[in-house]
């Protein structure tokens, strides 16, 4: 025999060692409301209690409506678990101990120290709430921490802008499209749109996710769930002016400008009036407790609109309660509906308890450009 060919076999059986050195055993990973166990027949009826719901498959890459569906699903969930390549998991609600969901790792890759967190879905009645919040912090916390991967991926049906949403207030970063990339089971073809989270921004999610979850626990508790602690967003028209202008007053006087409720009740009566700007204003129950503006603009380079946000404030007595939290998600959720490129926004250098609120939120600091002012007095 050849002596390339013994070096040929050692190299193929180095290889299969290596995989199964690199494969993944099951685990379970558990928090305080959720619990993600191995998926297996067992979790069968649960699953078929709230997954054979045609509205939660419409953007997804496959079909569930009986039974057989659903036990398929789960047989072959185990084909890439059994090559390496995945850890499928039941979703489980702690406090009734039924299986929720499904999600899973995929694609891993231990010696490239990266994966996908993927293939998820949850009944409609736990979607966004604690249940979901809390697992992906359990999946990236245990990417990140325990198995010290590089780099997290996450896709999504290109028109998946609930599933793109969720992706972009966890902080994760959109890398592009596939285009026609997967054929779902009514024959069309599908763009599938690309996420990562990388190690260096994880310091960064997971204080944002830890944020959403304690924001989601107290919203849930039964002293914070009543009216006067419930935090609401409105878009401002004239019928909130009495509840927007003592906040503008506050917000000027907080840049020394002496108050003027007059001019100020005519300056936003104008803005509403004629929308030059979108104003969302908060509610602690029914007491106004901040708001932020925002003003359209365009970008001559990707020749898209972008939003302004160029007021954001909170009464002191709501500050550290997730209420400009709230007011920062509804303007992204607004921008992003409005197919803008994004929001940009200027602040103070020492205004540290709002850059930590931004970089929580994934925004990034622009190092590459100073901004410059030039005002004109009045004639």
């Amino acid at each position: 025999m050849p002596p390339y060919c013994l070096a040929d076999k050692a190299a193929l059986f180095l290889s299969h060692l290596s995989l199964f050195l690199f494969m993944l055993e099951p685990i379970t990973l558990e928090g305080t409301f959720v619990r993600l166990e191995p998926l297996s027949m067992q979790h069968l009826d649960d699953l078929c209690e709230l997954g054979l719901n045609p509205a939660l498959w419409r953007m997804a890459g496959t079909s569930m409506t009986t039974r057989e569906d659903m036990q398929r699903y789960i047989e072959e969930a185990f084909l890439p678990q059994t090559a390496g390549m995945a850890l499928p998991f039941a979703t489980i609600d702690k406090a009734s101990g039924k299986a929720v969901g499904s999600t899973r790792f995929g694609n891993i890759s231990l010696p490239h120290k990266r994966m996908e967190i993927g293939w998820t879905w949850i009944g409609k009645p736990f979607q966004r709430t604690r249940i979901n919040t809390e697992a992906k912090l359990l999946m990236l916390s245990y990417g990140f921490e325990t198995l010290g991967m590089n780099r997290v991926e996450l896709k999504a049906n290109a028109k998946n802008d609930q599933s793109r949403r969720a992706m972009e207030r966890m902080g994760a970063k959109y890398e592009g499209v596939l285009r026609r990339h997967t054929i779902l089971p009514d024959g069309t073809v599908r763009d599938t749109v690309y996420y990562s989270i990388i190690r260096d921004e994880w310091a960064i999610v997971k204080s944002a996710l830890e944020a959403a979850l304690q924001r989601e626990y107290r919203q849930a508790e039964p002293e914070l769930s009543e009216e006067e602690n419930r935090i609401t967003i409105h878009r401002a028209d004239s019928r909130h002016l009495e509840l927007l202008l003592p906040l503008f007053d506050g917000y000027r006087q907080f840049y020394r400008q002496p108050s003027n409720l007059e001019a100020e009740e005519a300056f936003l009566r104008e803005r509403i009036l004629k929308q030059e700007s979108v104003i969302f204003v908060a509610l602690v129950g029914n007491k106004g407790a901040g708001f932020t503006q925002l003003y359209p603009s365009f970008s001559s380079v990707t020749m898209q609109r972008q939003w302004i946000l160029n007021d954001l404030f909170v009464e002191p007595e709501f500050r550290k309660l997730g209420v400009a939290d709230a007011i920062m998600q509804t303007a992204e959720e607004f921008s992003y509906a409005d197919n803008a490129k994004g929001l940009v926004l200027s602040t103070a250098v020492d205004n540290l308890p709002a850059q930590t609120l931004y970089e929580k939120r994934g925004w990034k600091r622009d190092t590459a450009f100073y901004t410059y002012e030039k005002y004109f007095s009045q004639l």
